[in-house]
């Protein structure tokens, strides 16, 4: 599907000085338990995140999710086949807003908008290190010795002693989600407001826990190449029935 010549360029750009922006790169180590007959353990997430766009690599190097904003691009590739998959935003959307329940958030039965606590978080007094980073802890208000929940507990330790704040952790998960609109701006309104970036988080669910610590980020220059697919990679189509 892919032109020699394109191919061609491809190679060139990547052993020149590609394009690049200034942005983070971040390893999170993610530890899920065996559920659904599926075997859990650890994986090292990587991401890549620009003012324009943003690249996750899950912890088996299976997946890469690449969501461009220029224009607006949802890519999904499959490493194992080599092949890639567009989202269009509204289903992207639809898929990334359901994790939204982790957060305490619910929707009016009748027009369907977020029902959006404020404030969200609340501080517990805790304060311990974890890794390289002094953190303070915050739980969710909303789920705070509530029963009946799905997400028993929700504990988000943050770095207080880092050179990065709120608003990029704000910036990920909006991006994550697709930038779903105004809706939802309260929500990412209080994210930027943590002073600090969440170094551990810890989530209980249905009495089993998933957590995600910070292991490594770095601000450096990020060349565009990372946003782009390999030529050798063929397009799929979206098929929910597989």
């Amino acid at each position: 599907m892919r032109s020699v010549f394109f191919s061609l360029i491809f190679v060139l750009l990547c052993r020149q000085s590609a394009p690049a922006l200034e942005g983070y790169y971040l390893e999170e180590m993610t530890e899920m338990p065996a559920v659904f007959g599926m075997g859990g353990g650890k994986a090292v997430t990587k991401t890549w995140i620009t003012s324009r766009n943003l690249r996750r690599d899950d912890g088996n190097n299976k997946q890469t999710t690449i969501i461009q904003s220029d224009p607006d691009r949802i890519i999904i590739m499959d490493h194992s086949d080599t092949t890639y998959t567009e989202l269009t935003s509204e289903t992207f959307q639809g898929l990334a807003i359901m994790g939204l329940m982790m957060f305490g958030i619910q929707y009016h039965p009748e027009t369907g908008k977020p029902q959006i606590p404020d404030p969200l978080f609340k501080k517990t007094g805790k304060r311990q290190k974890i890794g390289q980073w002094m953190c303070d802890e915050r739980i969710l208000k909303a789920i705070d010795g509530q029963a009946g929940n799905t997400v028993q507990r929700f504990s988000m330790w943050v770095g207080a002693d880092m050179d990065i704040t709120g608003g990029l952790y704000s910036r990920i998960i909006r991006k994550l989600m697709g930038d779903p609109g105004q809706d939802y701006q309260s929500f990412f309104s209080q994210l930027e407001q943590l002073q600090g970036y969440p170094v551990y988080i810890s989530t209980i669910i249905m009495g089993r826990t998933v957590s995600q610590m910070l292991i490594r980020y770095e601000y450096r220059n990020i060349p565009d190449s990372n946003f782009t697919i390999p030529p050798s990679y063929r397009k799929k189509e979206l098929n929910f029935s597989d």
